[in-house]
């Protein structure tokens, strides 16, 4: 903290005629409006103008606030004083000077008659300071006034330190959204040229003045293959295009660039190197194009050195996250140049980012199955939200299963939804009702984030005496469907976490689940996407009811397919489904021959161990082949097959991905033909065949077997594996 007093010149006439107040009120005063300030926005240039307003209003005449960035560098000041004609000059100054410890705000701000200087401590480091001024000069500052400003200071520093992150987690996520949206079309084509001209013209704008492929040839020449520019100012790079830019020595250090495999950044690039390296020819056009930094990413693949993208910037310094960001892009392009089947990236955020906010892998629960999914708002800029599923295991076998969602959007959301979700758990270890679990998150809650609201369900789920304990906070009902196709609400009422307080202790509620085949829990993100609840639940409890829910493996993505119909919604949407098979299910994608063959071994052995002697094993197994060929023939993707026993007849059920088709048995086939075979066959081997189309997902094709089963055999209960009696 420094201290200063001194000048005499009193301010402009247009200066505010009324004085400064430092009575003990207007402190109190200045100290409370300054707390608004510096929590009114996560936007650091709003928080600082904001602030420098209350404090020149309230406090000083003239305020300024310097600040470094991550890697210690001096940004530019921002400062403001009460008399406009003294705050021009101290803006022409500011830009004037390199504004460091070395120039003191005495230098900038004129005149001066006291001065403050406090520092903006975050961790122990100094981030930058914060300079209050007087001018008048009839008035010097006290000790109680520095007091005050030290502790308007650390304030700042949080309030600053906070959006600054903000900002940079904000600038990661567009950098990563840049990437992905830029990159994709390069996998769209075989053809890579059709699309890296609009690679290139997505680089520039944002992140560079021009951009220039060069691409280096089997004999060692240098070209310029594609350009891209900003603005008509720039347009002399078209002038490039197709030819061969630089001279012998200037290929010969091109090559080696290349084949370091490292990106090169310059900052300091003069007229002179430029003449040196580019050919005689292109000068005089291409004289208008004097760049003040530049940065060469390298294209290769494991075999081939292809080239580098030239990224171009007039009037400013690429930074290091710049860097980074094209780094990515090169890779992505040379993994394109060689027609690689990678991952695409930008479905590689979206799974890193929901790996932050929703758990990694749910639990493996005996006798049942658990299945999640989790969509983040389609108009939403930032791809996280308050949204959340989790399933965690207790040390006594209970399952903790929970769903909510957190008001608002965006990281602080997810932030808060994240430690909520932890804490639910972590309580849910002492405390078994979950009622009393939802009292106590709350208190989590208003302790930390005073002015958010949560709903949220929980449940405890105990497999060995197959029963189901749940208490509510202001959430939507998750939805039961028995065995035999009825679907219910699981109604339990209470308050949502922050307002529980408002109403009398919530109770919990307990269900035996003997008749239950699955239940599905949801945020309102699944029902509110056709902007009618009603609808939307109806379309859920559809979902539910139908038998292909019971036979495919994630039903969460059954009916999120049947609830989000694939289009844009507006809210995040997450799932949780627990099922209670007694099928036997298998699973494969139809590109997976051997796992196709595995499967229909595994069925064939199935039906031996639990089939009577008189059933048509040879008819079952023709029907499978049938089936499946069918179905890998048209419908490529996940696959799931399920044996189910109803009234000891065999029932085969199997559900793809395809696009979906109706089917209608014909009165006659052609045995020689292809089209329409292999159901005609289905029909004559099986019978009660039924062909439902899914709406977003696929088909669910169902077949009475010639099979009885077994009267020794029985399911042991909840496990869906047959055993002998």
């Amino acid at each position: 903290m420094v201290k200063a007093e001194g000048g005499s010149e009193r301010p402009d006439p247009a200066y505010p005629a009324e004085a400064v107040a430092t009575n003990p009120a207007e402190r109190t005063r200045f100290l409370s409006e300054a707390a608004v300030a510096l929590s009114s926005s996560l936007d650091r240039e709003q928080i600082v103008a904001d602030f420098m307003r209350v404090a020149v209003t309230r406090f000083c005449d003239g305020c300024i606030v310097t600040w470094r960035d991550a890697s210690g560098k001096p940004e530019r000041p921002r400062l403001m004083h009460r008399d406009p004609a003294l705050e021009r000059r101290a803006q022409e100054r500011a830009q004037a000077i390199s504004f460091d410890e070395s120039n003191p705000v005495a230098r900038i701000f004129e005149p001066v008659r006291a001065l403050i200087v406090v520092p903006l401590l975050v961790a122990n480091r100094v981030s930058g300071t914060i300079g209050f001024v007087s001018s008048d000069p009839d008035r010097a500052f006290d000790d109680g006034e520095v007091e005050i400003a030290e502790a308007v200071a650390r304030n700042a520093a949080a309030a600053l330190e906070n959006a600054a992150a903000f900002e940079r987690e904000r600038e990661l996520t567009e950098r990563f959204r840049f990437l992905a949206q830029t990159t994709n079309p390069l996998f769209s084509s075989n053809d890579l040229w059709v699309n890296l001209d609009g690679l290139m013209q997505s680089v520039v704008g944002k992140w560079a003045d021009w951009t220039v492929l060069y691409t280096l040839e089997p004999d060692g020449s240098v070209r310029a293959d594609a350009v891209a520019y900003r603005d008509a100012a720039f347009a002399a790079v078209k002038a490039l295009h197709g030819e061969r830019v630089f001279l012998s020595a200037g290929e010969r250090l091109f090559a080696e660039m290349v084949g370091w495999h490292r990106s090169v950044r310059r900052n300091d690039i003069t007229r002179d190197a430029l003449e040196a390296m580019r050919q005689p020819f292109l000068l005089r056009a291409t004289e208008k194009l004097q760049p003040r930094s530049l940065v060469m990413i390298p294209l290769f693949t494991p075999d081939v050195d292809f080239g580098m993208l030239g990224i171009y910037l007039a009037h400013r310094n690429h930074t290091d996250a710049d860097v980074e960001m094209f780094e990515e892009l090169g890779r992505r392009t040379s993994l394109a140049l060689e027609h690689s089947r990678s991952v695409n990236r930008e479905v590689r955020l979206v799974q890193t980012l929901q790996e932050v906010i929703l758990p990694s892998h749910l639990p493996t629960i005996p006798g049942a199955v658990l299945s999640s999914m989790y969509l983040p708002a389609t108009s939403s800029d930032a791809p996280v939200g308050g949204d959340w599923y989790d399933a965690f295991e207790l040390a006594d076998g209970r399952y903790v299963l929970s769903i909510g969602d957190v008001t608002g959007r965006g990281l602080r959301a997810s932030a808060i939804m994240g430690k909520l979700r932890h804490a639910i758990n972590v309580i849910a270890m002492y405390e078994p009702d979950p009622a009393r679990i939802l009292d106590v998150a709350e208190r989590v809650v208003l302790q930390r984030y005073p002015d958010t609201i949560v709903t949220a369900f929980v449940a405890l789920y105990d497999p060995h005496e197959g029963r189901l304990r749940y208490a509510n906070a202001g959430h939507p009902y998750p939805f039961l469907r028995r065995w035999d196709g009825s679907v219910e609400p699981l109604v339990a009422d209470g308050m949502p976490i922050g307002l529980r307080t408002l109403s009398d202790p919530a109770q919990s509620r307990d269900r035996t689940l003997d008749d239950t085949a699955l239940i599905a829990f949801y945020t309102d993100g699944v029902t509110e996407a056709t902007r009618d609840i009603e609808y939307g639940e109806r379309l859920l409890t559809e979902a539910l009811a139908r038998e292909a829910a019971l036979c495919v493996r994630a039903p969460a993505a059954l009916i999120a397919a049947n609830c989000l119909a694939g289009g844009p919604h507006g809210d995040d949407a997450a799932l949780l489904t627990i099922g209670f098979p007694q099928s036997s299910s298998w699973s494969f994608d139809a590109e997976n021959a051997k796992a196709a063959w595995d499967t229909r071994g595994a069925f064939m052995e199935q039906l031996l161990r639990e089939a009577t002697a008189d059933s048509d094993l040879g008819a079952a197994e023709i029907i499978f082949g049938e089936l499946i060929g069918n179905v890998v023939s048209h419908a490529p993707g996940p696959i799931d097959i399920t044996l189910e026993w109803k009234d000891d007849r065999g029932v085969l059920h199997v559900v793809d991905r395809g696009t979906g088709f109706e089917f209608a048995p014909p009165s006659r086939v052609d045995v020689f033909l292809e089209s329409g075979r292999g159901l005609w066959l289905i029909g004559q081997f099986g019978s009660d065949l039924a062909v439902v189309r899914l709406p977003h997902f696929g088909t669910h094709v169902r077949v009475e077997l010639p099979v009885r089963r077994r009267g020794a055999i029985r399911e042991r209960a909840g496990s869906g594996v047959a055993q002998p009696a």
